[in-house]
C-alpha cells in the first residue's frame, strides 16, 4: 500500500512545469527576436505572417462553401492569391530597397 498513484504525486505538476518552461522559452525567444533583428527583417517577417493569414483564411472559407469562392474553382483562387502575393512581395521589396 505504500505505491502512490499519479494523483497523490499530484499528476499534473510534471505539465505544469513543462508548460512553464515552454512559456520562458517563449519569452525569451521573443527578447532575443526583438533585440538582435534588424528592423528591416522583422517588417519582412510580419508581411509573411500577413501573407500565410490570408492563404489560410482563404482556404477555410473556400472549405466552407464546397471548394468554389464566388463562382471560381479552388485552383483559379490559389492562382490568382500567388500572383498577387508576388506582386506584392516586389513592392513591398522594392520599398525596402
Amino acid at each position: 500500500m505504500g505505491a502512490s498513484t499519479a494523483g497523490e504525486r499530484g499528476g499534473r505538476e510534471p505539465a505544469a512545469g513543462a508548460m512553464s518552461a515552454i512559456g520562458e522559452v517563449a519569452k525569451q525567444l521573443q527578447s532575443n527576436y526583438r533585440e538582435t533583428t534588424p528592423k528591416r527583417l522583422r517588417m519582412l517577417d510580419m508581411f509573411l505572417l500577413f501573407v500565410f493569414t490570408t492563404g489560410v483564411l482563404q482556404v477555410m472559407e473556400a472549405s466552407d462553401n464546397g471548394g468554389v469562392v464566388r463562382g471560381r474553382s479552388l485552383e483559379r483562387c490559389f492562382a490568382e492569391y500567388v500572383v498577387c502575393n508576388m506582386v506584392l512581395f516586389l513592392v513591398v521589396m522594392n520599398f525596402m530597397g
